[in-house]
């Protein structure tokens, strides 16, 4: 596959959300080798609000959706504070493996 062709194969989206207390944090959802649906989107912010039941200080969540072959990979790297977790889930499934990954 050539650069061209690569750069094409990844879309992200930038999505202000807000928090109950009103302070603001960064979605960034990122697809590798497939374009990432509105309805993906949805669900991926439906399953991340929950995150802010843990914790009110969230800065940045990127969610990294991939596919290979079969296999649908989700990343999700979610910083808050001074500390920053990733969370790497797949399944045969994009829906469960986000949700695999909440």
């Amino acid at each position: 596959m050539n650069t061209e062709h690569q750069l094409n194969a990844i879309t992200s989206m930038d999505i202000e959300e807000t928090s109950a207390d009103s302070k603001s944090y960064q979605v960034e959802i990122t697809g590798r080798h497939l374009m990432v649906t509105e309805a993906m989107k949805q669900y991926a912010l439906e399953k991340i609000s929950k995150l802010e039941r843990i914790t009110k200080r969230l800065l940045n969540i990127h969610v990294i959706m991939d596919i290979q072959k079969i296999e649908h990979r989700v990343d999700l790297v979610v910083r808050f504070n001074h500390i920053k977790i990733k969370v790497q889930a797949h399944s045969e499934d994009m829906y469960n493996s986000i949700d695999r990954a909440v």
